[in-house]
């Protein structure tokens, strides 16, 4: 909740093909699956291997919660940091959480995409968070994401990413970059080595995807599916009452 989908636009603009999340989570019975798989085994050199196989040369969620691991195996690679106050943050990714927790309840659960892509995103919170909790504690942090112990997960994930962050920003300044997305393409480029040429000019707008406004529309669509999937097994559990086998009693004998 940093602005990945922005970026990941962003640099697809400027001529690299980008991945996201999304995309991975989209197509984890098709295309995506062996990197999916990758994902969430937390098997790094197959995640580089299944990415780079996908063509993509630039990666945001959810390769980035291995971030650390593959930029030691990827010397060349360039960092792009970005970063947001925890408490804008946090309150961004709660309204995440929340607006998609129609995805893990019944009946929608139980759709094989969607339950393909709960599984997917608990099995990443439980990399994020295995090196902390036990697993009974991670799965308090996916249900309960109004719970103190959920807000001091992510405090501490949020903590050490700032400290890493400013260790490598320190550490390896020629590859490393804090981006701020106020600051739009010319910082971008200029990191990225791309000429002026290249560069998209100051007329044309910065991607802003994913915010809180389009957040809320896909909550409120899935909240819509829920009704519609309930609506809909009432209607056949009635019909099934109604048309089912219907039990005779024996006639008397006269």
């Amino acid at each position: 909740r940093c602005g990945t989908m922005s970026l990941s636009e962003a640099l697809t603009r400027l001529g690299y093909k980008a991945t996201h999340g999304s995309i991975t989570a989209k197509n984890l019975k098709g295309s995506h699956a062996e990197l999916g798989n990758a994902l969430m085994a937390g098997d790094v050199e197959q995640i580089l291997s299944a990415t780079s196989q996908l063509g993509y040369n630039a990666t945001t969620t959810s390769n980035n919660i291995f971030w650390l691991e593959m930029m030691e195996r990827t010397p060349d690679a360039k960092i792009i940091f970005m970063t947001r106050d925890f408490d804008s943050w946090f309150d961004s990714l709660l309204l995440l959480l929340i607006e998609m927790g129609s995805l893990s309840r019944f009946p929608l659960k139980f759709i094989p995409s969607i339950y393909s892509v709960s599984r997917y995103t608990v099995e990443l919170t439980k990399r994020t968070f295995e090196s902390e909790y036990n697993i009974d504690q991670i799965k308090e942090i996916v249900k309960n994401p109004n719970d103190a112990l959920t807000r001091k997960a992510y405090k501490k994930l949020y903590d050490d990413y700032i400290s890493d962050m400013e260790r490598i920003l320190a550490e390896q300044p020629n590859r490393s970059f804090l981006f701020h997305k106020e600051d739009g393409y010319p910082s971008l480029c200029q990191f990225l080595e791309i000429s002026d040429e290249d560069c998209p000019n100051d007329d044309e707008p910065f991607p802003h995807s994913n915010n809180a406004s389009n957040v809320k529309k896909k909550g409120k669509m899935f909240r819509i599916m829920e009704v519609v999937a309930y609506a809909l097994l009432f209607v056949i559990m009635k019909l099934s009452f109604s048309f089912g086998p219907k039990k005779h009693g024996k006639k008397k004998n006269e």
